[in-house]
């Protein structure tokens, strides 16, 4: 009996601490979790031919495959603030597209930062957003103002407040300050500007005007 209460009592302590060491391990498995539940990570790899054919004096057909591979991550610091990065393929003198051509004898392909941007975003102050970095719109455009595949670099200050009137919904003002060339023994390029819009809602129907001035 003796024995047996001295097995049953080693028994309940191994039961005790395994019990201890999983509780340990699930509060960090959870905590791992919510760190990388915080973020949020996308990418894509695309690849293409291309054929250019001309029937013109001195031109000549033109066949090329290309690909695009891009990668990112993005997410909340704390409650305040928001960051992000992203990768992609490309010519670094190109600011507006990814693509790289396949050519050269099989060389390596440049990667380069896309998007390096931090967001302060308060929770007490929902109406204000101040960005900073190479960053993605934080105002409207459309092709004509703007390519689609550029990713603009310097500050934004952005003001939106969400109004309950039966036709405006919203009103948003955008301040930006673009760097454009910085230049070491010259004077400095900037595009400073911004946007005025706002949400109108006529039944089913809706518009966003908007007003940007850029010089």
């Amino acid at each position: 009996l003796d024995k047996l209460n001295n097995n049953m009592q080693d028994v309940q302590t191994t039961l005790t601490n395994t019990a201890l060491s999983t509780q340990e391990d699930q509060k960090r498995v959870s905590a791992l979790e919510g760190l990388v539940g915080r973020f949020r990570f996308n990418g894509d790899v695309r690849v293409r031919g291309e054929g250019f054919y001309q029937d013109t004096p001195g031109f000549f057909d033109r066949n090329r495959a290309r690909v695009r591979v891009r990668f990112g991550i993005d997410g909340k610091l704390n409650d305040d603030f928001v960051a992000g990065l992203s990768i992609a393929t490309g010519t670094l003198g190109d600011p507006t597209s990814t693509n790289s051509t396949l050519t050269n004898f099989f060389d390596k392909h440049t990667i380069g930062l896309d998007r390096g941007y931090i967001t302060y975003n308060p929770l007490a102050h929902k109406w204000l957003s101040l960005t900073g970095g190479k960053f993605a719109y934080t105002w409207q455009r459309t092709s004509v103002t703007f390519d689609p595949d550029l990713n603009p670099e310097g500050f934004s200050e952005k003001l939106s407040w969400d109004l309950k009137s039966p036709v405006v919904k919203n009103f948003t003002v955008v301040p930006v300050q673009l760097v454009y060339n910085e230049a070491s023994k010259g004077t400095d390029s900037w595009a400073f500007g911004g946007q005025v819009s706002s949400k109108l809602a006529f039944g089913r129907w809706t518009a966003t005007p908007s007003f940007t001035l850029l010089k």
